[in-house]
């Protein structure tokens, strides 16, 4: 994201899903945006110059504790989309379904688990001591039913892969 006057307004992201280039382009609603395909990568570039929308991004992005005094239903978006750009989607060591999510910045995953105990979803963390990542996870099938139902996932091939896993 470039907020730099001389260059312009731009807020850039890429995606391999297309369907969740979509989601994002309706939640981008009255701004001018683009998707395309890349040419060397199946994936999707979602650009838009709306100085407006870049401006309040680019401010959660260097000060994400302004997302808590937001509404609720605005810090649950927060979190949903935070967990669709960065979480996974896999089963941990015990054959179980798990909601991974990375990220370099700790106090951002601490805001996340703010906003989702306050919906009754615990979290857990890891850092391997050679990564400068850490992982925000959560496991329990009640637990990940509760996050399905209070929070979700916009990214609908995450939130097919965990459905189809808590089925089984």
């Amino acid at each position: 994201m470039e907020t730099n006057p001389s260059r312009g307004y731009e807020f850039d992201l890429m995606t391999k899903s297309l369907r969740w280039s979509e989601i994002l382009r309706q939640k981008i609603v009255g701004e001018s945006y683009s998707v395309k395909r890349t040419r060397k990568r199946e994936y999707h570039r979602i650009r838009t110059w709306n100085k407006a929308f870049v401006v309040r991004v680019s401010k959660i992005q260097r000060h994400p504790e302004v997302v808590l005094r937001m509404p609720r239903s605005a810090q649950i978006m927060w979190a949903r989309g935070f967990i669709d750009a960065e979480g996974s989607v896999t089963m941990n060591g015990g054959g179980q379904p798990m909601i991974s999510i990375y990220n370099e910045q700790p106090r951002k995953l601490r805001i996340i688990e703010s906003i989702l105990r306050e919906s009754g979803v615990c979290v857990h963390y890891y850092k391997h001591k050679d990564r400068d990542v850490w992982q925000q996870y959560i496991t329990g099938r009640k637990n990940l039913v509760r996050f399905l139902k209070k929070i979700g996932l916009d990214h609908s091939d995450k939130r097919e892969k965990l459905t189809t896993m808590l089925v089984f």
